[in-house]
């Protein structure tokens, strides 16, 4: 893909929040795809060698974390950012250590539904 162009990749199992992010982040120059579990997403990033990843930390067939160390593996380089509605303390310091970009707390992330 032409580098003036970047994708993003999004691994959520709510499709609602899939579709949101899709139209809030997609541009002429930047591409959005996305993934429901872990398994697709991995392909997905095999394929189309994303920007960005960004992924639920509750997913399956494995999770989230196990998503950043496989996608690590293949890239050192792989800009992850990891999101949760039950981040713990815990999982944001494992995430930093397993070489994740940030850690978002979905009650930090704008609302999908209207008011």
């Amino acid at each position: 893909m032409d580098k003036s162009h970047q994708t993003i990749l999004i691994v959520d199992p709510e499709t609602d929040f899939l579709e949101w992010a899709q139209e809030l982040l997609g541009t002429p120059t930047t591409r959005v795809v996305t993934a429901v579990n872990s398994e697709q997403a991995y392909r997905l990033y095999a394929t189309e060698t994303p920007d960005l990843l960004i992924c639920d930390t509750h997913l399956q067939p494995f999770s989230g974390m196990e998503l950043l160390v496989k996608v690590r593996q293949r890239d050192p380089n792989a800009m992850v950012i990891l999101t949760s509605a039950y981040g713990t303390t815990q999982n944001v310091i494992e995430s930093m250590k397993l070489g994740a970009f940030d850690f978002l707390r979905k009650e930090s992330l704008p609302s999908t539904s209207s008011p």
